[in-house]
Order: C-alpha cells, then structure tokens, then sequence
C-alpha cells in the first residue's frame, strides 16, 4: 500500500490541518491536548483509508492514534505505555500483508516492535529483541519487504548493535539472519537497505569488522554474502542506493574522501563504477530517473551548489546537465524527478 499522500487528496497532515486547495482554507480538525498545549503530531502514515501517527495528550503522554479525517474519527487507538513519563513514542511505520509495524516503548521492554490493525485489540508487540529493558529499534520505517517477510536492523543484547532482522509478524517469526560482528563489542552499522530489481535479493551495507562493503542476501545466513570490494579495500562510506533499470546505483567514498558513482546487479563482474572521483558532494541517486537510457540526479558541488546531473554510464557522458541558478546557488530541486 502507498504510504505517502498524494496532493490531489487536499490533505496537508504537517501540522495536522485539513487544507482545502481550491479555497485555500485551513482548519483545525481536532484539539488533542486541550488549550494552548502541542500535541504534535508526527510520523503520519497511511493505512486502509486512514491516518496512522504518533501525538501527545494532556498527560503528556505520546501515543498512537489515528484519523479518517474527521473530528469524530481522530481517536487514540492504544495507551502503550500508560505508566511511562512521554509515553510510548510510537514511529518507523511499515505496513506488510496489511499489519502495520513500529517502534513502542511500554516502559518495561523498552523500544521494540510492535503490530496494529489500527485497534486496540489489534496493537501488540511482536518480541522483546533486547531482553529487559533495553531498546533494540526506534522504528521499521527504512525496513523492506521480501519474501512476505519484513527485514530490518535492530539492536540486541546477544548481538550488540545494528544487525539485520527479519519478521514475519509472529515472536517465533522474528529472528537475526546474521550477525556479523558475534564476538565484538562495536555495530555492524547495517543500513540501506534495498531489495534488488530482480526482487529475488535484499542489498544493503554492513561492517563485519574490516571494514564498510555492499552486500546481499536471500534471508538466510549463508546466502547474506559480501558482493564485492569496491576500492580494493573497504569503503568509507556507501549510500544513496536506487534502482537504475536492472541494477542497482550508489554511490561510495575512499579514505581518501573521493566519491565514486557505481551500478550492480549484484554480482563481482557486474559491480563497476559509472563514474571515477565525482567533483560533487551529496549525490542523491534516490531521487532519480532513467529516459532515454540515462540517469538523472541531484548533485551538489561547491562551484555550482545543488543541480540537475546526468549520466549515460560512462566517465565522458556524466555531466551537470544546466546550472539552473547560476553561481554557487542550488536551485532547490524537486525530490522526485518525473
């Protein structure tokens, strides 16, 4: 299911307001903490017709609650943590086969994940990944779903931090698929995750010890595997992954603070760089497209600041493609490209 609000609904959620497009109206739709008090409502996330979202009431207490965009239809769906100062601070949403998952704290297990059917009844925590408590996740919002099952990176006492996860919404269900530190006391820092165009793989980046590599899984322990190192040595950093037609984009820093752009499709062969020591910072290959066999992206650079690129793949064909406002002035371009 989409978890973003299309603007054609005329529903503008950041602060909490119906907004009428055509009349440019504003409206409070409901005063969840009565008076002068914030309830601040955050994290919205859309699910089977209504909203999703974290918010704090007169106790102080930020809980989950949920609308349909209505004054009656605004209704708390769950006091998580009614003993616990703040509250439960529900956030991170995913939805998977119609359930939706999150990170709650209910004051005794700590910050775990959690389940709704957007009820009461319905709003149960999965397992207590960190025993006692400890807090193994803030959130499965930058999970993935693969296989009918929801992979992401939680902390656990056995583990220590930043390995990967996978549930399949039951406490048997949820378990590590590798750890890949087991007998160290520093994170893998396992992030991006990304299912790969074939949908047959998860990629994502992680630390076994030596270092930062992309690597890839089918969900099992022997099949998360590293694909390939990069610069012959491990990576600084890798990130802004996206899907350029059959494989996937990135881009990686040396420890010599040069950036590269690189495609895979998830083999050593197929790992290679579109382009060598990029002269730009802050590339976001997220928010890109491919036309007419080329990909376009946002870059910044310190010479022109935040502008259209584009690459056909090779050194020669990657190139800022105008400076739109010319100078050191980025010219604030849309997050997704179309």
């Amino acid at each position: 299911m989409k978890t973003t609000l299309d603007s054609k609904t005329g529903i503008h959620v950041l602060f909490f307001l119906i907004f009428e497009l055509s009349f440019s109206q504003a409206t409070l739709l409901k005063d969840i903490y009565p008076g002068s008090g914030s309830s601040n409502p955050s994290g919205f996330f859309k699910y089977n017709n209504e909203l999703l979202f974290s918010a704090q009431d007169a106790n102080n207490n930020k809980e989950l609650w949920k609308t349909d965009g209505t004054l009656n239809g605004t209704a708390l769906v769950k006091e998580i943590s009614p003993g616990l100062l703040y509250g439960s601070n529900p956030g991170g949403f995913k939805e998977m086969n119609g359930i939706v998952y999150f990170g709650a704290d209910d004051g005794v297990t700590g910050s775990e994940l959690w389940r709704t059917d957007g009820t009461e009844q319905g709003t149960q925590r999965v397992k207590d990944i960190n025993p006692g408590s400890g807090n193994s996740i803030g959130g499965v919002g930058s999970g993935v779903v693969f296989m009918n099952e929801l992979y992401f990176v939680a902390n656990s006492a056995s583990n220590n931090l930043s390995e990967l996860w996978k549930t399949d919404g039951t406490e048997n269900g949820t378990v590590l698929v590798k750890s890949f530190m087991p007998f160290s006391y520093y994170s893998s820092n396992t992030s991006n995750l990304m299912v790969g165009p074939n949908g047959n793989e998860i990629f994502f980046t992680a630390d076994d010890g030596s270092g930062f590599y992309l690597w890839k899984t089918d969900g099992t322990s022997s099949g998360t595997v590293k694909v390939k190192s990069l610069y012959n040595t491990p990576s600084y950093r890798i990130g802004n992954f996206g899907i350029i037609n059959s494989e996937i984009c990135f881009t990686a820093y040396n420890y010599s603070g040069e950036q590269s752009l690189w495609k895979s499709d998830g083999t050593v062969a197929g790992t290679l760089i579109y382009y060598d020591n990029l002269p730009v910072g802050n590339v976001s290959v997220i928010n890109s497209k491919v036309f007419n066999n080329k990909l376009y992206f946002n870059a910044y650079s310190t010479v022109y600041g935040t502008e259209l690129w584009t690459t056909d793949g090779t050194y020669s064909g990657t190139q800022m493609l105008k400076d739109i406002i010319p100078g050191t002035t980025s010219s604030s371009l849309v997050t997704s490209l179309n």
